[in-house]
């Protein structure tokens, strides 16, 4: 605890501490600053903050044209939890997680519209306004 010198592994117990003796403080508590850089959030969004933005650099191979490998010390790979799908930008990552596991979600905004103009290709609009 950053207002006395309480201490838990339990986030519970942490949580009650707060509430039993610090509770005019306790938005005071809320918010934990990142110790690599400026950014501040709840400690959860921080461990993945830390995660994401300043975790261990990795050497990874990777392919460029011509089939010739060279090595990056500066690349991370991100990885699905729920499957064995990684690459190197958060972006494909966070797509693959929505079409892959949060298929519901999206089908509650998305739906596909064929294109007659070309053969075998779909084109997709949201449902609330229809853009």
């Amino acid at each position: 605890c950053s207002l006395c010198k309480f201490s838990s592994k339990f986030l519970n117990s942490f949580k009650n501490h707060l509430t039993r003796y610090h509770e005019d403080e306790m938005d005071q508590e809320i918010v934990v600053p990142c110790p690599e850089c400026s950014f501040a959030s709840q400690s959860k969004i921080v461990g993945k903050h830390l995660r994401m933005f300043h975790s261990k650099k990795k050497i990874q191979n990777y392919s460029v044209s011509g089939g010739m490998r060279q090595f990056r010390n500066d690349a991370v790979n991100f990885v699905c939890q729920k499957c064995q799908f990684t690459d190197m930008l958060y972006y494909n990552t966070k797509k693959h997680v929505l079409v892959s596991h949060f298929q519901n979600l999206i089908s509650a905004y998305f739906e596909e519209r064929p294109d007659e103009s070309e053969e075998n290709f779909t084109d997709h609009y949201c449902k609330k306004c229809n853009a």
